[in-house]
């Protein structure tokens, strides 16, 4: 089962899934005080308020970082989700938003929300997702 980390205050609890990440470092440059990989835990989530901190993990480009809202009120479907994207980045994966499902080679169904990074280069341990490789082995495309 893959690794699932949770950061919770009063309002919100940030969900992390490292297995996900692509180490693209939006939450670092989004919000440094709460997202350090230097120190452990890694997420101070005291170190921000919940819509900073939702705002910030908006902008994760693979879903490896999520929120859910401690209230129990349910959120708003974003337009933008009601159809899938698929963006092909300049040396790097595919990022698919929207409504989809992914499946391995043996048709298992793999978790994944409404944003994933597909690799592209062929080099990532975590198939078919993307784990950064790419970066490493110099991969254009």
């Amino acid at each position: 089962m893959a690794t699932i980390k949770e950061y919770t205050n009063n309002e919100i609890t940030i969900i992390w899934k490292p297995d996900l990440c692509i180490h693209s470092a939006e939450c670092v440059k989004g919000l440094p005080q709460v997202f350090n990989p230097e120190k452990r835990p890694w997420v101070n989530i005291k170190a921000a308020n919940s819509a900073e901190l939702m705002e910030t993990i908006d902008k994760c480009p693979t879903g490896a970082l999520t929120y859910k809202k401690n209230s129990g009120e349910k959120e708003e479907v974003k337009s933008e989700n009601i159809f899938t994207k698929i963006n092909v980045l300049k040396n790097g994966p595919l990022i698919v938003k929207g409504n989809f499902e992914i499946f391995d080679a043996d048709n298992n169904k793999l978790e994944t929300k409404s944003t994933a990074a597909l690799c592209r280069c062929g080099a990532s341990k975590n198939h078919p997702f993307c784990d950064g490789s790419h970066a490493g082995i110099g991969f254009t495309g």
